[in-house]
């Protein structure tokens, strides 16, 4: 009886790589396969719940499952990370990141508040070497920090703003780039967060022109991702940013909701 589950585990599992990667279907298309693999593993449970050795194996299975539903459910996100950020916080422990992000010797100009009863933790800081957008930029700031809210329905309400923003000379030629860089980054984050919110920004305090676009999982009630540019009026530079929301899921760092599939 054993060998019947564990074969049926490899087949399934074997029939869900065969959905998501030989027949090279979208994640999005293979989450329907994937829900119905569960819905099997759900009815061979109840079959074979007498059986000690075999609920053991089918548990264990149906965890393999789930480790490869999480591992192809956000790629986008992934990569959109990645890319954008110097410090990827989906790597690692948490404390490992923060040791990380803290630490690192790139990250100049460090203003670091460790955590205490009235405030949470910050960390900001300048890259003079790191970029991730086309333009050459003036500086890229880094801002990560720890935040929270009554109304979302997470542990203590907590949760973290990553952000980075880029500066530029405030020309012709750059804002033209920036404003397509920004509709190229707004594309990325609606591959993982489709629902979007779009506002401008114009006239608003300290703002010449601009815009800010806030996303989430069209099944979330959450923003967990927003994007914007700017004109700044004192400084006379354009501004590009990227935020993105995070909370812990026991030792790691999760997004504030999970990316669409």
């Amino acid at each position: 009886m054993i060998k019947l589950v564990v074969a049926m585990s490899l087949v399934l599992l074997l029939t869900y790589d065969y959905y998501a990667f030989f027949l090279f279907k979208p994640v999005v298309k293979t989450h329907s396969c994937f829900s119905l693999l569960v819905g099997l593993f759900s009815r061979f449970a109840q079959m074979f719940s007498a059986n000690t050795h075999s609920s053991k194996i089918l548990t264990i299975s149906f965890f393999c499952l789930s480790f490869i539903q999480f591992s192809h459910a956000q790629p986008k996100l992934n990569s959109l990370v990645k890319h954008y950020y110097k410090v990827n916080p989906f790597k690692g422990t948490f404390a490992a990141f923060l040791n990380f992000l803290s630490q690192d010797q790139a990250l100049l100009n460090k203003q670091e508040h460790k955590k205490n009863d009235s405030a949470g933790y910050y960390l900001r800081g300048k890259y003079e070497m790191f970029n991730p957008f086309k333009t050459q930029a003036s500086s890229v700031d880094m801002l990560f920090y720890e935040d929270w809210k009554n109304d979302f329905n997470i542990p203590n309400d907590r949760y973290y703003n990553y952000q980075i923003t880029a500066y530029f000379p405030d020309t012709d030629f750059n804002r033209k780039n920036i404003i397509k860089e920004y509709h190229t980054l707004v594309h990325k984050i609606k591959q993982a967060y489709p629902e979007a919110h779009a506002e401008l920004l114009n006239g608003q305090k300290g703002v010449d022109q601009g815009e800010i676009q806030a996303f989430r999982n069209v099944d979330a009630p959450l923003t967990t991702a927003m994007a914007s540019w700017q004109t700044l009026d004192k400084t006379k530079q354009l501004g590009l940013s990227l935020i993105l929301r995070l909370k812990k899921d026991n030792l790691r760092l999760v997004p504030l909701t999970p990316a669409a599939r």
